[in-house]
C-alpha cells in the first residue's frame, strides 16, 4: 500500500465513524417514534404527530366526495341500544348479533343520508356522527370476535394499523375507519370536548356507551349528562383521591379539554367533588377488555 493511500486512512476512518454515529442515532430516534406511538397509553404529542401524517397522506377518505343524504330517524339505533346495554354500559354483543339484520338496516340508513351542513344544524350532525361512530364500532366488533379487547384486532400503532384505523363501512359513498368521524370530522368540526364521553372504544375504561341514541332535540343535555355520570363513576375517575385519580382521556387530548382554563377547570364545572387549582393529578392507566357486561361488573380503577 502506497504512502499516500496511508496517508488517507485517518481522514478515511473520521469520516467513517462520524456516518456511523449518524446512523447510529438515526436508528435510535426512529426507534423511539415507533415505541412512542406503540404504546397503548399513547400520548397528546403523539397523536397530533399522527394526525397530521393520517391527514397529509391519506388520500382515501375525500370528505369533500361525500353524498348527503336526508335526516335519519335514529330511534331503531335507540330501541336496541335499550335492549343491549345494562346500566353499566355493559354491552350485550350476543344481543346484537341476534339482531343483526336490524343493525345493519340502520347503518345502511346511516350509509345512505350523511348530513348536509347546508341544510341541518349542528347539533343534528354531531348527534349523526356520534350514532355512526358508536354504531359502527358494535358491527366492528361483531365481524371481528370473538376477542378480549378492540385492540386484539389490529396492529398496534395508533393513526396507521390500529382497529380504528380499518376501513370497512361506507357514508356518503366514501370508504371510512372510526378514526376518520372522530378526529377529522367530530373534532375539528365540532370542537366539543365532552365528545370523548359520547364516541365509545368498545372497552372497560371507555365512558360508558349511552343507552339511547343521541339526537338534535337531546344532545346538550346528553353530553352534559354523560360527563357528569363519567366524572361519578369511581371506577373510572376518583376525584376524592389525593392526588385526585382521573381517565386517561384526560392526558390524551389535553388540548380538547384545557381551551378555557385547566383540566381541573374543566373537571370542577362537571364534578360536585370541587377540585383546588393546585391538586395533583394521577392519570389512570385505561383497561382495554371488552366492555362486555361481565368485565363491565369487575370495574376498572387500579
Amino acid at each position: 500500500m502506497s504512502i499516500k493511500v496511508l496517508g488517507l486512512l485517518p481522514n478515511i476512518q473520521v469520516r467513517m465513524s462520524k456516518l456511523m454515529k449518524y446512523t447510529i442515532a438515526l436508528t435510535l430516534i426512529v426507534l423511539s417514534f415507533t415505541l412512542m406511538i406503540s404504546s397503548c397509553d399513547i400520548n397528546k404529542t403523539a397523536l397530533g404527530v399522527l394526525e397530521g401524517y393520517k391527514q397529509a397522506t391519506n388520500n382515501n377518505v375525500q370528505l369533500d366526495a361525500i353524498k348527503y343524504g336526508k335526516s335519519v330517524d335514529h330511534a331503531p339505533w335507540s330501541a336496541m341500544l335499550q335492549r343491549y346495554v345494562d346500566e353499566r354500559g355493559g354491552v350485550d354483543y350476543d344481543g346484537f348479533e341476534k339482531d343483526s339484520i336490524e343493525l345493519n338496516i340502520y347503518l345502511k340508513t346511516l350509509s345512505d343520508n350523511v348530513p348536509n351542513p347546508d341544510a341541518t344544524s349542528k347539533d343534528e350532525r354531531l348527534a349523526y356522527w356520534i350514532n355512526a361512530y358508536n354504531a359502527y364500532t358494535v358491527k366492528y366488533i361483531l365481524i371481528k370476535r370473538p376477542l378480549q379487547s378492540i385492540k386484539d384486532a389490529g396492529g398496534s400503532i395508533t393513526m396507521v394499523n390500529s382497529p380504528w384505523d380499518e376501513k370497512f363501512f361506507y357514508l356518503g359513498g366514501i370508504e371510512f375507519d372510526l378514526n376518520t368521524i372522530e378526529h377529522e370530522i367530530i373534532r375539528p368540526r365540532f370542537n366539543d370536548a365532552r365528545i370523548h364521553v359520547a364516541v365509545n372504544c368498545a372497552s372497560i375504561s371507555c365512558p360508558a356507551l349511552l343507552d339511547q341514541a343521541y339526537t338534535e332535540a337531546d344532545l346538550q343535555s346528553q353530553l352534559d349528562s354523560q360527563m357528569k355520570a363519567f366524572l361519578k363513576d369511581t371506577n373510572k375517575n376518583n376525584l376524592a383521591a389525593n392526588p385526585a385519580e382521573i381517565s386517561s382521556i384526560f392526558s390524551w387530548f389535553k388540548s380538547d379539554f384545557t381551551q378555557n382554563g385547566s383540566v381541573i377547570d374543566f373537571l370542577n364545572k362537571y364534578s360536585d367533588n370541587k377540585l383546588n387549582t393546585d391538586t395533583p393529578l394521577k392519570y389512570i392507566k385505561y383497561d382495554w377488555r371488552l366492555n362486555s357486561p361481565e368485565n363491565m361488573k369487575e370495574g376498572s380503577l387500579n
